[in-house]
């Protein structure tokens, strides 16, 4: 059978899917289970929510949570892109932990050219062409996620903005990686109505 609301396909005479659907479900509906480690980068916190930076330098199993909390918002989305890839160099993420689960990703990358107007003013091959310099390359949103159940809570105000505080920019100057969803279009152009930067990632190789 397969469940309706977590869309797992399981069988019902089995105890070990019954349990394995029954945590799968909860996480699908809720957001991952976040275990708190020793050590945590928090960036930002409020009453019962942080947002947590991941870069390559965290240990290894937070850097697994991180690719599972965002290989869950890849498959609701369908955005090929979005996996957290702990072996790319140039790759960061922001976490958001919400009564102890992860509801929400936004996964940077280091851009590399850029452009940046209004939104009647984008260019129709979305290819940014003007550069950052080397010594300046700064972090943009490649992959931004929320877990349905808290997309209308202030948390989705407050993982952008964060972004924008790691970047140093402004909502109008932090790159966003083209092409992106119409959801997060439309979100965008009322977080960001004055315009907006689109950014092309760092390409060299970047794997260890």
């Amino acid at each position: 059978m397969r469940c309706a609301d977590c869309g797992l396909g399981f069988s019902k005479n089995s105890s070990e899917d019954k349990i394995f659907h029954q945590k799968y479900h909860d996480e699908v509906i809720n957001g991952l289970h976040w275990e708190t480690p020793l050590k945590e980068n928090i960036f930002y916190s409020r009453t019962n929510f942080r947002i947590v930076f991941v870069s390559k330098n965290a240990p290894l199993f937070l850097q697994e949570r991180t690719k599972r909390v965002s290989s869950m918002g890849n498959l609701e989305t369908e955005f090929d892109g979005g996996v957290y890839d702990m072996r790319v160099n140039d790759m960061a993420a922001l976490l958001g932990i919400l009564n102890g689960r992860a509801v929400s990703i936004i996964v940077l990358i280091r851009m590399e050219s850029y452009w940046r107007g209004k939104w009647e003013n984008i260019p129709v091959s979305k290819f940014p062409t003007e550069k950052f310099s080397d010594m300046k390359r700064p972090w943009g949103i490649h992959f931004f996620w929320i877990h349905k159940k808290y997309r209308g809570t202030k948390i989705l105000l407050e993982m952008p903005k964060a972004a924008c505080s790691i970047s140093g920019f402004s909502k109008i100057e932090l790159p966003l990686r083209a092409p992106f969803s119409d959801e997060f279009e439309h979100f965008w152009k009322k977080y960001s109505p004055d315009g907006l930067t689109l950014g092309l990632p760092y390409l060299r190789d970047q794997k260890h």
